[in-house]
């Protein structure tokens, strides 16, 4: 993603602020997104550190082939993952519980995209507010709660929030290697 993508995006003023325009993203080997009842929970595994992505959409925000968080969404996630240095790759569906893939991939980190998969994830009561800011845990595995993409593309503070939580997110993967 270049500079114009993340200026589309109003990612490139926060790109900057810390170093990160001009990176080259890394590949994403695949996305696994696993159904539930009216909406789909998607994984977006990353070469980053062990970093997984966990979002949740709704049957009606996937295109028609059910491809998940395309869009504007979908190229927020994509700036989302390059601010980090990584880029999303093909993305596959698989069926099964979200326990047995995320037992499978073994994640170093997950970072829950939105209040929907926090909840999955954690299993825990609250609001998205109460929720991020924190770092979590599912069984050993740390957990960054931040924003959904869609509803990122609603306010632009959020935004700003949302890349404290990524920030979080790389702090705690740096501290525990």
């Amino acid at each position: 993603m270049d500079d114009r993508a993340l200026r589309e995006l109003e990612l490139l003023p926060v790109a900057r602020l810390y170093g990160l325009a001009g990176r080259t993203a890394q590949p994403l080997p695949a996305a696994v997104h696993v159904q539930a009842p009216r909406e789909s929970i998607h994984l977006l595994s990353s070469q980053c550190g062990g970093w997984l992505f966990v979002g949740c959409a709704a049957v009606g925000d996937m295109d028609e082939e059910g491809d998940p968080f395309s869009g504007p969404a979908g190229k927020l996630v994509d700036g989302m993952l390059f601010a980090i240095g990584c880029r999303r790759g093909e993305e596959a569906e698989a069926d099964g519980a979200l326990d047995d893939r995320l037992e499978r991939r073994a994640p170093k980190l997950i970072v829950a995209l939105g209040k929907t998969a926090a909840l999955r994830l954690l299993g825990a009561g609250g609001t998205l507010s109460g929720l991020r800011g924190k770092v979590r845990h599912r069984d050993d595995t740390p957990v960054v709660v931040t924003y959904h993409p869609s509803q990122l593309l609603r306010s632009l503070t959020e935004k700003a929030r949302a890349w404290e939580d990524l920030l979080l997110a790389r702090h705690t993967l740096a501290a525990a290697q």
